[in-house]
């Protein structure tokens, strides 16, 4: 009796198509689909030969065949050829069940074969001769359905500059690494590298520890070559490195570095880092296995831009950036310096103009810093004072030949300007730098970029020692008295009377502003209990603190200011004195009197 089968029974390769890598194993399953009463099969597998090799066939357990008893199945034919031919390789698989097992129907996998890719490029796994047979030997028709394997092209080791771009400043040092990528079997290796000699040099060429090709014993290795020319032409500079690992050490395999190289920029432009053969030299990259047989490859070269350095613009500014004066009278110093200039901009010539208030303050010198004479012979133009401004000009003297054998560099003073402060407290203005220039060789406005810092003038507090000297008209010696004021107003017109037992004096300032006074007598002058002194500004009696110790007494007071006639009466006058002239001694003095066995008193003013 012959059976009749549906045409949907796939004899079938899984998947259909893969890709693989160079020398990956991968595993292709044969697969049954929808077949009726399978009770044998046969079949053939063709592949080239040349791209994969077959390693394994097997009936994974669980396969769609596998019999209830072992017993129960016969396998005539299980074979792999992968020399079948010139070209090709074969897998021969034949299979039956046996009685009494039951024949199968269904879905399920066949065999499962392991290739191995040995060789790249794409083969077809082509079935042919298959044959699937019922349990009484009949045919079952059924369509086959082949498999497509691509095997990458081998990935070449790479040979390489890391990092491939590099951009420096001129005068710069930099590093770059020379790199080997997916090697199998390195023993050896040639290497000429090349760059244009006006842009870098090579200062030095390593292998660091821990390199690549760093081998297990420092004797299981030869250097026949390590050297860097940057002269190797006219044009070009050559790092050749030679090196080569000795016996027993084993080939290495895998990425490392393999040198490193110090450079340094030149001039500005760019390079490549030719690690190929340069037009005239012998040979490019040169690898070898064990064996001595050269191992193929890639290079990848580096480039480096050398660029001119980013110049940060100097700064004139005025030292100190704020100016107090202690007194009237003081001469003040007020400083014109130049900072972080860089002898690249090529400076040669300063000048700049410094505006202050001509009622607080007035010029009466000026003078050459140090500054620029450290770079060779000046020129100082005669200053210009206005009463609101000083100007001056310096220069850099070139050589005969027009040239400077140095350029300004670094921070210093161009000018010291000296101030006599004329005017007392409270004032306060600007030390305004303006029209400030810096001219380089070329004279071209507008000359080397810069910035320019003025400073502050504050004369906010004054500190006089006025000093009270009596003569004794019967043998003519003398005894001086020291007073101290320290006052944010202007202290004028200082008087002492023996016979009232006062010391007064005008206060002047700003009108509507709070002024104060903080004034030191000697006990031996003037004296009282703290709570008995009388303080009248304007003829108005004020309220103070005083404080005192063995010697002296400490009278602090506020007021209103415009001008203030101020007299401060005390209960104690000095005996005897009968003769005074008072002298006003103007001068910086210091301020802090040490306090012993001090005490403070707040009087409130009785009414008048």
């Amino acid at each position: 009796m012959t059976q009749t089968y549906a045409q949907t029974t796939l004899l079938s390769l899984k998947p259909s198509e893969i890709t693989v890598d160079p020398g990956q194993e991968f595993t292709i399953d044969i697969n049954i689909t929808n077949v009726v009463n399978m009770y044998a099969y046969e079949l053939k597998i063709y592949y080239k030969n040349s791209i994969l090799n077959a390693t394994k066939a097997v009936r994974p357990p669980g396969h769609f065949m596998e019999p209830s008893d072992p017993a129960n199945q016969f396998i005539p034919k299980w074979e792999i050829k992968n020399n079948y031919n010139a070209t090709h390789g074969r897998i021969w698989l034949g299979f039956t069940l046996l009685a009494p097992e039951a024949p199968k129907s269904g879905s399920g996998i066949l065999a499962r074969i392991t290739f191995k890719a040995i060789g790249s490029g794409t083969t077809p796994l082509n079935l042919k001769d298959t044959k699937l047979a019922d349990s009484s030997g009949n045919p079952i028709p059924h369509t086959p359905e082949d498999c497509v394997v691509t095997v990458k092209q081998p990935k070449l080791p790479t040979v390489s500059i890391n990092p491939p771009e590099v951009t420096i400043e001129v005068g710069q040092q930099f590093t770059v690494d020379l790199n080997i990528t997916d090697v199998t079997n390195l023993y050896g290796y040639e290497i000429m590298i090349w760059y244009l000699n006006s842009i870098v040099n090579a200062t030095k060429a390593v292998r660091p520890p821990g390199h690549f090709m760093e081998p297990s014993d420092p004797a299981n290795q030869f250097v026949a070559k390590w050297e860097i020319k940057n002269n190797f032409n006219a044009t070009h500079g050559r790092i050749w490195l030679g090196f080569t690992l000795l016996a027993p050490e084993p080939a290495k395999s895998g990425s490392g570095i393999l040198a490193r190289i110090t450079f340094v920029g030149l001039s500005e432009g760019s390079t490549p880092i030719i690690l190929n053969n340069y037009p005239g030299a012998q040979g490019p990259v040169k690898l070898a296995d064990n064996t001595g047989a050269p191992i193929p490859h890639t290079a990848q070269d580096g480039l480096v831009t050398v660029k001119l350095p980013v110049l940060t613009p100097p700064t004139i500014e005025v030292s100190p950036k704020l100016v107090s004066p202690k007194h009237r009278y003081e001469i003040i110093v007020v400083n014109v310096t130049i900072k972080d200039l860089d002898c690249r901009w090529k400076a040669v010539g300063f000048e700049f103009k410094l505006g202050y208030n001509g009622e607080q303050i007035q010029v009466v010198n000026v003078a050459e810093g140090p500054f620029l004479k450290q770079f060779g012979e000046t020129y100082v133009t005669p200053p210009v004072i206005k009463p609101n401004y000083v100007h001056l000009g310096l220069l850099l003297i070139p050589q005969v030949d027009g040239t400077w054998t140095q350029y300004p560099n670094g921070s210093g003073t161009l000018a010291t300007i000296f101030f006599n402060v004329t005017k007392g407290p409270p004032a306060t203005s600007t030390l305004e730098l303006y029209d400030t220039k810096i001219a380089d060789i070329t004279a071209t406005p507008p000359g080397v970029p810069h910035n320019a810092v003025s400073g502050e003038y504050n004369f906010a507090t004054e500190v006089l020692s006025p000093i009270i000297v009596w003569k004794d008209p019967t043998t003519n010696q003398t005894q001086t008295f020291q007073v101290q004021t320290e006052s944010n107003s202007t202290i004028d017109d200082i008087t002492f009377s023996q016979k009232h037992r006062y010391i007064s004096f005008t206060a002047t300032g700003p009108e509507g502003s709070v002024g104060y006074c903080n004034i030191t007598i000697p006990k031996t002058l003037l004296d009282a209990e703290p709570e008995e002194w009388l303080i009248l500004v304007d003829g108005k009696t004020m309220d103070y603190m005083a404080t005192a110790n063995a010697t002296h007494t400490f009278i602090y007071f506020t007021y209103s200011l415009s001008t203030r006639t101020i007299y401060i009466f005390a209960t104690r006058v000095v005996p005897e004195l009968s003769t005074y002239a008072i002298l006003l001694a103007l001068f910086t003095t210091t301020l802090i009197i040490t306090l012993s066995k001090k005490k403070l008193t707040y009087k409130k003013p009785k009414n008048k």
